[in-house]
Order: C-alpha cells, then sequence, then structure tokens
C-alpha cells in the first residue's frame, strides 16, 4: 500500500517536512507520482525498526555488558559473514562478507547504498518478536530483557523461518545439535492457565517463538505426533484462527497440495487457534517478497507487480507468476486486506540456492473480520486490496492465466462456511453477513472469469471440519 506524505508523517509521529526530508537524504523509499510523493507502507515499517535499533535501551546495554561480541553469522553449516554486536548500542557496529551467494537477500536491497550493516541490522529487527505482541512487556519484566532486537541472542537467533543463527567467536556448535527443524525447544508452561503464560512463556527461551514476527499471539509447540506446529490465536474480537480454517477449505477446491498451507482448527485453554506446520524442510528459507522486491529501484513507469514478476523472472522462480494468479483470485474471493508484502514471497535452499515460490500462507484478515452483527446490516461490503493495488478488481485484473480457476469447485462453498461458523458459535447475524458478502465476492470473481479460458476440474470438495485436540488441553 502506498502513502502520501501526510499519511506517512502521521504513521511515525513526525512533520510532513520531517518525511521529505528523510526521502531526500535516501532514508525513506518513495516514488514520485504526478509530482507527489508516495511512500510504500514497509517503508515506514522499516524506518521505524531502524529508528529504534538507533535509540537503545540503557536497561538492556547494561544487562549484556558493554564489551563487542563477535559472531559468525551461518546459514545451516555455511559461514555467511562474521559480525559484531554491541551490547551499548544494541545493534551490530561490524560485517565482514565470507559468502556473498548466500547472504540474507535483504542485504542486497538497492537502498542499502553500500551500507550493509544498516540492512544487517533493519532484516534482524525485523526476525524478531514485535513489541507490539499482546503482553509482551509484561513478559520482559519477569525474564529480565528489555529489547525486542536483542532476545533473540537468547537461542543464537535459531528461526523456523530461516536457517540464519549466530555461532558465537570461538564456539564449536554444530547446526545439526540446534536447528530447530531436529531438534526440540522449550515449551514452557503449556498447562498454565494466565491468559500471558499461555502464549509467552517461552518467549526469550530457547524457542522459535523469539524470532517469529506477526502481531498475533502464536506459539511454536510441539505434538503428540512430534511434529512442530505453529498456533495462533485471533485478536480480540476477531475471527483470523476460523477465517485461516476457512480459507484453508476454499484452497483445497481450487488449489494443489502444495500450492498453500494448510491450517486446521485446534484448542487452546477453551480458545479456538488455528494449526499448521512448518512449510520449509531444515534447508530451506523463506524470503518475504518485500525483500525481493528491493532488490531494484522501480523505474516510474514500472507497476510494483511489474518489478516483484521481472525480478522473480531474473532469479528463476519457477511459475511465479501462476502462483501469484492462484494467490490473487483467491484473496479477492475472500476478502483478504493484507495480503502485505511480508506474507508472501519464495523459499531458497540454502545449499543449491534454488528457488521457488512460498504456498499461501496467512490470510487470516479476510471475510470482513473487523464486522460483527450489525456491522453487516449497512449491506456495504466495500474493501481495499492488497499488495499491488488498492482496488480489488484492479489487483484481479493482473491475473495472467484462469484456466486452473472453475467456478463447479465453489458450489456448495457458501454453505460449507455457514456451517462452520455456526459450529464455531459465531452469532447468526455475523454468519448471514458474512456468507452474504462471500456469495458476492464468488459472483464477481465468477464474473471476471468468464472472459478467461477454462477447463474442468475435479475434485472432493467437501469434508469434515477438523479439530486438533492434544492430551494436555
Amino acid at each position: 500500500m502506498m502513502l502520501t506524505v501526510k499519511e506517512a508523517a502521521e504513521r511515525i509521529a513526525v512533520s510532513d517536512s520531517r518525511i521529505r526530508q528523510l526521502i531526500g537524504q535516501g532514508k525513506l523509499s518513495a516514488v514520485k507520482q504526478n509530482g507527489a510523493w508516495l511512500v510504500p507502507d514497509y517503508a515506514i515499517d522499516d524506518y521505524a525498526a531502524m529508528a529504534k535499533v538507533g535509540r537503545p535501551s540503557k536497561r538492556a546495554a547494561e544487562s549484556r555488558g558493554n564489551e563487542p561480541e563477535l559472531y559468525t553469522l551461518m546459514s545451516g553449516n555455511h559461514e555467511i559473514a562474521l559480525v559484531t554486536f554491541s551490547p551499548q548500542d544494541v545493534r551490530f557496529t561490524r560485517m565482514e562478507v565470507l559468502d556473498e551467494l548466500r547472504l540474507p537477500m535483504a542485504l542486497n536491497s538497492y537502498r542499502a547504498q553500500g551500507n550493509r550493516v544498516l540492512e544487517l541490522n533493519q532484516w534482524w529487527g525485523h526476525r524478531a518478536i514485535p513489541r507490539e505482541r499482546p503482553d509482551l512487556e509484561f513478559r520482559f519484566l519477569e525474564l529480565g530483557v528489555f529489547d525486542t532486537f536483542s532476545i533473540p541472542f537468547a537461542n543464537y537467533g535459531l528461526s523456523m523461518s530461516d536457517q540464519y543463527w549466530l555461532r558465537p567467536a570461538g564456539s564449536k556448535l554444530q547446526w545439526e545439535a540446534l536447528n530447530y527443524y531436529r531438534n526440540h525447544y522449550d515449551l514452557g508452561d503449556i498447562d498454565s492457565k494466565d491468559s500471558m503464560s499461555e502464549w509467552m512463556t517461552a518467549v526469550g527461551l530457547n524457542s522459535p517463538d523469539n524470532t517469529t514476527d506477526g502481531m498475533l499471539s502464536k506459539r511454536w509447540i510441539i505434538d503428540e505426533g512430534e511434529r512442530k506446529v505453529l498456533i495462533k490465536g485471533s485478536s480480540p474480537g476477531g475471527r483470523e484462527a476460523i477465517n485461516e480454517y476457512i480459507a484453508t477449505r476454499l484452497y483445497r477446491r481450487l488449489l494443489g497440495n502444495a500450492e498453500y498451507v494448510d491450517y486446521r482448527l485446534g484448542r487452546w485453554h477453551g480458545k479456538t487457534v488455528s494449526v499448521c506446520e512448518s512449510f520449509l524442510r531444515e534447508d530451506e528459507e523463506f524470503i518475504p517478497a518485500w525483500y525481493v522486491f528491493n532488490l531494484r529501484k522501480k523505474p516510474n513507469n514500472w507497476s510494483e507487480y511489474r518489478l516483484y514478476t521481472e525480478l522473480c523472472w531474473d532469479l528463476h522462480v519457477r511459475d511465479a507468476v501462476g502462483y501469484l494468479d492462484r494467490m490473487l483470485v483467491c484473496d479477492s474471493i475472500l476478502a483478504n486486506t493484507d495480503r502485505h508484502w511480508r506474507n508472501f514471497g519464495i523459499i531458497r535452499n540454502i545449499d543449491n540456492l534454488k528457488l521457488r515460490p512460498a504456498p499461501i500462507f496467512d490470510s487470516g484478515s479476510c471475510l470482513w473480520n473487523d464486522k460483527a452483527g450489525r456491522d453487516f446490516s449497512f449491506g456495504s461490503y466495500a474493501f481495499t486490496s492488497k499488495p499491488f493495488y488498492k482496488d480489488p478488481q484492479r489487483q484481479l485484473d493482473l491475473v495472467c492465466d484462469g484456466r486452473w480457476y472453475h467456478p463447479e469447485a465453489l458450489e456448495g462453498f457458501v454453505d460449507e462456511v455457514r456451517g462452520i461458523m455456526e459450529r464455531e458459535g459465531i452469532d447468526e447475524e455475523t454468519t448471514a453477513g458474512v456468507c452474504r458478502g462471500l456469495e458476492q465476492r464468488i459472483d464477481a470473481v465468477n464474473a471476471w472469469w468468464r472472459a478467461t479460458p477454462t477447463h474442468g476440474l475435479t475434485g472432493e470438495w467437501a469434508e469434515p471440519v477438523e479439530m486438533v485436540e492434544w492430551i494436555w488441553w
């Protein structure tokens, strides 16, 4: 999404002139259209992350000491760079690249302008758990930590989203003995009924929660089948967990198994949560589309869609456009309002460096999640889309090939959604409102499809709701 100068200023609480100054200094990415500056929303997020790094917590520095700490940035067993971390400044201060090809793609941004240490700090800040996560400040006090940037150091920066980690200088630690794909991690007090501990107990310890982005409460646990699974809740008054499952039901009707992440419904201390396994193997990393998009500055006469797809082509990402087609159509049906640049992208093998599109995931902000009950009585189902255009129809028109889509696959889908919402205790007025809106979206996409070549599609689309229960719940 693009922001005006005024909107960008309001976002980070500065003046309009300060935004223009940051653009002029190259510290804030922006494009000029019709004589006015427009700022990508994630450029604001990146600047805010950089600004927080530039204002270190004194308590965080005191808790770690003041001596610089030396590490080797690793990707699996590959040595990527030698880095120096300053506890006093709560930031990386130096980097010596050892393996150019396996650097995080974020460090190749055109905006780095040769300052890879700056990009390293921004990338690391986005790998850390967001400060805005519910109840995080209280958990900080319990653990004696004071800054999200330094939390991942407690577990060498290990993640379930990529295979990067920090090996302390002089250490003989081995990847096979550490990574979360082969080894267990701390679950914390999973039996606690406390509203904070049920989500935050593991943070700051040996847990991939340390490096899991996103605003909703979430936890990586190990289920009874020894599978590593991510459970996510919903925002206050929201239905994100149920929407994730409904989205999965749509994807099963339209897409191949490898093209989406399969979310199930589960119970966590009486709450409905969504449950999924990682879509990565232990030799893969997820690269958000934002890092691909920033490999090259966008020409003024190019669209964001064109730049992203051109870059995917240059990177030899096979069928990137086909995956985008499926994502855009399904997001249009679901009225997804939050397909931002960090919840789609590509996957890279850390050994052979081959790239492929990532499956569709994180679709909970859909189906008018911000509405309930009487909100639907006004009859408006307008919504804004992401990431390429705010106008859903304009974004849908980007789809290159609709031959994989078939309206017959959606027969009975609205009734299936109604049944899911009723079983999950959603009130009748909200359920009816969502179903009316969904019918409208299906009609709109079908109208678009009529001008698109199609072929038949077969499959089993009506299946029972799957619930996940573990013995300790």
